[in-house]
């Protein structure tokens, strides 16, 4: 991903609208409740009417009267009103969206659950954290420099428990 995005020109990852838009997500603020959900990954089917072409304007695109084409809407939604830095909401919600097995979350649940859902909801929650970490911090958890938590959450902006993750990570990958 990091040399897909480098491709398009983008070497910082704040440049959160153009990543979205690059990679076909539908990117939505929406201020909400004082520090509650930073975030939400969502993925909902629509049905859109056709477009073909024109023949007689090239360049025009022109819609016909034929069956919907069912299309999937990738979408994040960022609670700007959370206390958590946006990229780091973003990457997290990014990892959720594209990368997570069992697409976790809350708005998924079903009635009927199994007992062990949320073990699973919390690992994916835990992936998602280290995948963000990795994205934004990868200067932290690569260099051989040992900073602790508080470190890194100062040097990057980052929030505590982002820092965790990026300073578990490192240790992990010490470890190896």
């Amino acid at each position: 991903m990091r040399t897909r995005l480098a491709a398009h020109g983008i070497t910082r990852y704040e440049e959160l609208d153009r990543i979205a838009e690059l990679e076909g997500i539908v990117l939505v603020r929406v201020a909400g409740p004082v520090g509650k959900d930073a975030g939400m990954a969502h993925i909902y089917e629509t049905l859109r009417d056709p477009w073909i072409p024109s023949l007689a304007a090239p360049g025009e695109w022109r819609r016909v009267w034929a069956p919907k084409v069912r299309v999937l809407v990738r979408s994040i939604t960022i609670n700007p009103n959370a206390g958590v830095p946006e990229p780091e909401v973003f990457w997290h919600e990014y990892y959720l969206l594209c990368y997570s097995p069992t697409g976790t979350q809350h708005s998924e649940r079903l009635r009927h659950t199994y007992s062990t859902e949320g073990v699973l909801h919390h690992r994916e929650e835990r992936r998602a954290d280290a995948f963000a970490a990795a994205v934004l911090m990868y200067d932290a958890i690569t260099s051989a420099a040992r900073c602790s938590i508080e470190e890194v959450r100062d040097q990057y902006g980052c929030s505590e428990r982002s820092a965790r993750a990026a300073v578990a990570l490192r240790d992990r990958l010490d470890a190896e």
